[in-house]
């Protein structure tokens, strides 16, 4: 026995109210995630002094970061990395995940190439490069 015209239209009714309630819901998860995004980017900015940009590398579909520091004198002044994510395994062990920074006119420098010549090149460090320089910015920008 099928069920009558009234049931089907109350059934439809509870459904529409549940996605309705869903949609509202999904809302404000999107709402709290963009408040949240928000807040880390621009606690990243002012604990490391970098504003960072996610995109896509067109060519390999790995994720790009864009690095502007708050001391650079002008917004061409960016370092954009290409990041190969860690990968873990089944038993949790870690492949490790790589960082490539990527030429920019602003890495090929002679300054900044020498920089990354010495901190990524011999040294092997992009923590190191960055940290160096943050300060080389730094010390541009408050001494002169």
């Amino acid at each position: 026995m099928t069920p009558g015209p009234s049931v089907v239209d109350a059934e439809l009714t509870v459904m529409r109210r549940r996605v309705a309630d869903l949609e509202k819901r999904e809302q404000r998860y999107m709402t709290v995630f963009k408040q949240k995004i928000s807040t880390f980017r621009e606690a990243c900015y002012l604990i490391f002094g970098f504003k960072v940009d996610m995109g896509e590398d067109k060519a390999t579909g790995q994720p790009t970061f864009t690095l502007r520091s708050m001391y650079a004198a002008r917004d061409d002044e960016a370092l954009i990395m290409r990041v190969e994510p860690d990968k873990v395994g089944a038993t949790g062990a870690s492949s490790g995940g790589k960082v490539e920074l990527m030429p920019t006119p602003y890495t090929v420098t002679p300054e900044v190439k020498m920089m990354v010549d010495t901190f990524i090149g011999r040294c092997r460090s992009v923590p190191g490069f960055v940290a160096n320089l943050t300060m080389e910015l730094f010390n541009k920008q408050t001494l002169a």
